[in-house]
């Protein structure tokens, strides 16, 4: 019997060694346009860095990165939060760059969750989120519970230290903050 288990053991540890890393890569390879241009070597790159707007512990800008040497540019919102570690008694700041398609999304998706949370509330827990390449999640959740939508954002997927729960008001704050972002995106 110990060496069934012994072996099943060994199975599920090297399953797992296997398993990870694929999950790793996956989460490597998405990335914004803005992260994928600034990660190119070989370039000189400009960064170009203009405030659009404030929702508590959160920054939004407009960040433009132009190689000198190609002329080429890219640009897309820069979303920074910090976000106070209690138990660490430490700040951390977490950035996000979402791409101007996505943008787009965001805006249209925090509308219709601006829909959805002032209908009748489920019967059972819920959550509805949207995502981004580089990972930047935007969503609600209701909880039986609370008896309520809580809403939330999530700067870097993986990162639960990067979380930051909303108020009831700060989803059309969020929302006109970018509408504002999105118009003036460089063409």
């Amino acid at each position: 019997m110990k060496i069934k288990i012994t072996i099943l053991m060994c199975l599920l540890l090297f399953l797992h060694s296997q398993a990870f890393p694929q999950v790793q890569k996956e989460a490597e390879k998405q990335q914004s346009n803005i992260e994928k241009f600034s990660a190119k070597s070989g370039t000189l790159t400009e960064k170009r860095f203009i405030d659009v707007g404030k929702y508590r512990n959160i920054t939004f800008q407009i960040l433009v990165l132009t190689d000198l040497l190609s002329k080429a540019k890219v640009a897309g919102v820069r979303i920074q939060g910090e976000v106070y570690d209690s138990t660490l008694r430490r700040s951390d700041t977490h950035i996000a760059f979402l791409d101007p398609d996505e943008v787009d999304g965001l805006i249209k998706s925090i509308g219709i969750l601006r829909v959805i949370v002032a209908q009748p509330p489920p019967k059972e827990y819920t959550e509805i989120e949207f995502v981004s390449r580089g990972g930047f999640q935007f969503g609600c959740f209701y909880g039986e519970k609370e008896g309520k939508w809580s809403a939330y954002c999530q700067i870097r997927r993986y990162s639960r230290d990067s979380l930051v729960f909303l108020d009831q008001g700060a989803m059309g704050e969020i929302e006109g903050i970018l509408k504002t972002a999105q118009s003036k995106l460089p063409a």
